[in-house]
């Protein structure tokens, strides 16, 4: 790939946080903002399976853009999982936009809220809202 042909003593110090993972979320990223779910499942998908949950902000929110790509796919069962395992992994952390991407994903679910998964999300996030 580019960034493996790429020399490290020419970078900048300030993008040491950009690394290979960090740019395929960002693709990831660009096709569920693009609505092209098949292209970014793969990528955040594999990401994420090598991710260190330590890190829990960012895993959070790489988990909120795989949910959401799993709601544009029409999966449902598996994006209310995704998105309440974005719930719990957020619970945590103190990240304004990990909750903004809560709200996001229980918009993106209200329409299933028939689905049990959906519905179980949703009633974890309305929860979570109120502070319990």
């Amino acid at each position: 790939t580019e960034y493996e042909r790429r020399r490290p003593a020419d970078d900048p110090e300030w993008v040491y946080w950009l690394t290979e993972d960090e740019i395929i979320v960002m693709a990831g990223r660009c096709y569920v903002e693009l609505g092209q779910p098949d292209r970014a499942i793969p990528l955040l998908t594999g990401v994420l399976a090598c991710y260190d949950e330590r890190q829990t902000r960012e895993s959070a929110l790489y988990t909120s853009w795989l949910a959401e790509a799993h709601v544009q796919a029409g999966d449902i069962e598996h994006a209310a999982a995704l998105a309440q395992r974005t719930l719990e992994l957020s619970s945590s952390t103190s990240s304004a936009r990990g909750d903004d991407r809560i709200t996001l994903l229980a918009q993106r679910l209200g329409p299933y809220h028939r689905v049990s998964a959906a519905r179980e999300f949703l009633d974890h996030e309305a929860e979570w809202r109120r502070g319990g």
